[in-house]
C-alpha cells in the first residue's frame, strides 16, 4: 500500500513510514497513492495575519484551495483527514497578535476546512477523550465528531462514547492525535485503510509436503548448521579476541591489574604457579625457574624509568635475602624491574629508557630492565613457537635492559 503524507511544511514529526512525505503547497498527485493523509495538526497552520476577526481564512488557504481541486478530481485514491489538538488560533492586527482556542470557534473551524473539502464542514466539538485501539494502544483526541446519518461511525471513545473517527465515501476523519508509526498501522487497519495480516497457518499445514518443499527444508536445515557452527567459530574467535586484549593490556595499566596479567604471561611461559604466592606488599612476585630464583617489582607509571625505581627493586631483593637462610646463594637470584613507563602516551610518543638508568641497572644494581612492550613482544614469540622456554629463560637471567630481535610491534 503507498501513502502519501501532506503536511504543511512537509515534516514528518511522527516518522510514520511512507512513501511520500510534501507539503500543503506542493503534494504529489494524489492518485498516485492508495492513501493520501492530510495532516492538519501543526499549530503553524492556524494564523491570519490579515483579519483579526476572520476565523474562516488562514495564510495558506491557497493551498487549502489547490488541494480541494485535486481531491474533487481524484478518481481512486482514499483520503484520511487528521484534526487538530486545541491549539491556538492566531491572528494579527497591525503589530497586536491574538490567540483563540480552536475549541471556542470550531464553527468557523469548520468552514475553514470545508474550503479543502466541502464534507469537512461537519461540525466538531470539544471534549478530551481516549480511543482504544488495541490491550496496550490508546490515542487521545480534543473533539469528537457528531453522528450523522451520511457518516459511517468507524471509532468511538472508551466510556465517553464519542465518535472520533468517521466517514463517508473515500473520506475518512479522525480527531486522534496519532503520534508514532505504530500507532498509525494500527489506525489504518482499525478503520480498513489497511489489509489485515494474513491468518496464521495451522499446524497441520507443516505436514502437506508439495512442490519442492522437502528440497528447501533441506538446504534450510543444512544452511542453519553452517550458521551454527560459523557462530560457534565467531564465539570462540571473540573470546580469544578478549583474552589478547587482556594481555596487550600491560601497555596501558598499572596497580593489581597490571600485576596480575604480568604474572600470567610469566606463569603460561615458564609454566609457574603462582597460587602459592602472598603478597606482603613487597616484591610483587618471586618464582623458581631451572635453580634460578626470580625477585620482580611490576609498575605501570606516567614518567619514564627512574633510579628510584631500580633502588626500591633492590630493596626488595635485600629483604628477601634477609627473609631466607644464610646460605643462600646470592648469585643465584636475578631481580627483575617490570615497568609499564610513560603509560599516557601511544608506544611511539614514549621516550627510550635514559642509558644511564640501564647502565645502573647492569652494573650498580644487577637487575634487569623489562619493559612492557619487550615482555609483550616475548609472549608473542612464544606463543607463535618463535622462541622457545630456553630462549626466553636466558633473556630475563641478564642485566640492564631485555630487547628482542625483529619485534612485531611498531614503534617508530
Amino acid at each position: 500500500m503507498k501513502v502519501q503524507l501532506v503536511t504543511v511544511h512537509g515534516r514528518n514529526y511522527g516518522e510514520f513510514y511512507v512513501e511520500e512525505v510534501n507539503k500543503f503547497s506542493s503534494p504529489k498527485s494524489f492518485d498516485m497513492f492508495d492513501v493520501n493523509i492530510i495532516d492538519l495538526r501543526a499549530g503553524f497552520i492556524y494564523a491570519n495575519g490579515e483579519n483579526k476577526n476572520d476565523f474562516s481564512s488562514i495564510d495558506c488557504i491557497n493551498d487549502f484551495l489547490t488541494m480541494n481541486n485535486m481531491i474533487i478530481n481524484s478518481r481512486k485514491s482514499k483520503f484520511l483527514f487528521i484534526y487538530p489538538r486545541n491549539v491556538q488560533f492566531i491572528t494579527r492586527l497591525t503589530y497586536k497578535e491574538y490567540q483563540t482556542p480552536i475549541k471556542d470557534i470550531t464553527s468557523q473551524v469548520s468552514t475553514l476546512f470545508s474550503r479543502l473539502n466541502k464534507e469537512l464542514d461537519l461540525d466538531f466539538y470539544f471534549e478530551r477523550t481516549d480511543t482504544k485501539l488495541s490491550d496496550t494502544v490508546r490515542i487521545s483526541a480534543d473533539f469528537y465528531f457528531p453522528e450523522r446519518d451520511h457518516f459511517e461511525i468507524l471509532l468511538r471513545s472508551i466510556d465517553s462514547d464519542k465518535v472520533t473517527c468517521c466517514k463517508k465515501d473515500n473520506l475518512f476523519l479522525t480527531t486522534l492525535d496519532i503520534l508514532t508509526d505504530e500507532e498509525l498501522q494500527l489506525f489504518l487497519e482499525k478503520v480498513g485503510l489497511k489489509a489485515s495480516p494474513n491468518a496464521v497457518a495451522p499446524d497441520w499445514m507443516n505436514k502437506v509436503m508439495l512442490f519442492d518443499d522437502a528440497e528447501q527444508l533441506k538446504k534450510i536445515e543444512q544452511n542453519e548448521a553452517q550458521i551454527k557452527s560459523c557462530k560457534d567459530s565467531i564465539a570462540v574467535s571473540k573470546g580469544k579476541l578478549s583474552e589478547n586484549s587482556r594481555f596487550k593490556s600491560i601497555l596501558y595499566t598499572s596497580g593489581d591489574e597490571l600485576v596480575d596479567v604480568v604474572k600470567d604471561i610469566f606463569s603460561k611461559i615458564f609454566d609457574v604457579d603462582f597460587s602459592g604466592f602472598k603478597d606482603k606488599k613487597k616484591e610483587d612476585f618471586t618464582f623458581t625457574f631451572k635453580n634460578k630464583i626470580f625477585i620482580g617489582e611490576i609498575k605501570g607509571v606516567n614518567q619514564n624509568i627512574k633510579t628510584t625505581n631500580l633502588a626500591q627493586l633492590d630493596l626488595h631483593f635485600t629483604n628477601f635475602i634477609e627473609d631466607r637462610a644464610d646460605d643462600l646463594d646470592e648469585n643465584n637470584i636475578h631481580k627483575l624491574l617490570v615497568m609499564n613507563h610513560q603509560k599516557d602516551k601511544d608506544l611511539k610518543s614514549r621516550i627510550p629508557v635514559d642509558q644511564q638508568q640501564i647502565d645502573m641497572a647492569k652494573n650498580k644494581y644487577e637487575s634487569l630492565i623489562i619493559e612492557t612492550v619487550e615482555l609483550l613482544e616475548m609472549y608473542d614469540k612464544f606463543a607463535r613457537r618463535e622462541m622457545d622456554q630456553k630462549e626466553c629463560f636466558d633473556l630475563i637471567c641478564q642485566n640492564g635492559i631485555l630487547k628482542l630481535q625483529n619485534p612485531r610491534i611498531n614503534r617508530d
